[in-house]
């Protein structure tokens, strides 16, 4: 067997044909394209929209049963719980314990400063009153017992007085 032939790197480039005159003036340009981008699919969140917040038959129906239970001895916060306990079983509207919660606090804090249940009914109509919405039949008959019952005591006030 023969000895492989070796050859230096040296000797390979003095076997490489010379260059063309344009190979020496001009690098060559590689043309290079970016690598190709994934294909991303965005999704977009869906929104399911919210179902309106029922209303009570009268929109004084909150105000009334708030009123009821803390002449019951409880307080806002017992309400509170109560309100998310029935929200859970499906008795309340979704999120209605926060602004029955909020409600209770104000009654709460009305009461202890003298206020009855009829100033603040009243005080609500007159907010809905500003604010352009519309009082229904419902609230209309309720403002009429109201005043009813305030001219009752205005009057028993008189004859006695």
């Amino acid at each position: 067997m023969g000895k492989p032939e070796v050859t230096s790197p040296v000797e390979k480039l003095e076997e490489r044909p010379p260059l063309d005159e344009e190979e020496r003036s001009e690098p060559q340009q590689l043309e290079l394209q970016p690598p190709a981008e994934p294909e991303i699919e965005v999704l977009k969140p869906q929104i399911q929209p919210q179902p309106p917040r029922q209303l009570p038959k009268t929109r004084s129906g909150y105000l009334d049963w708030v009123w009821s239970l803390l002449d019951s001895g409880l307080s806002s916060d017992d309400i509170l719980q109560l309100a998310k306990s029935y929200e859970f079983m499906g008795y309340l509207p979704a999120e209605s314990d926060e602004y029955i919660h909020a409600l209770a606090v104000a009654c709460e804090r009305a009461r202890l400063k003298g206020f009855n249940k009829g100033q603040m009914l009243l005080s609500m109509y007159k907010a809905a009153t500003i604010s352009g919405i519309e009082i229904e039949a419902e609230d209309v008959k309720e403002l009429v017992s109201i005043v009813e019952a305030k001219l009752k005591t205005s009057k028993i006030k008189k004859r006695t007085g």
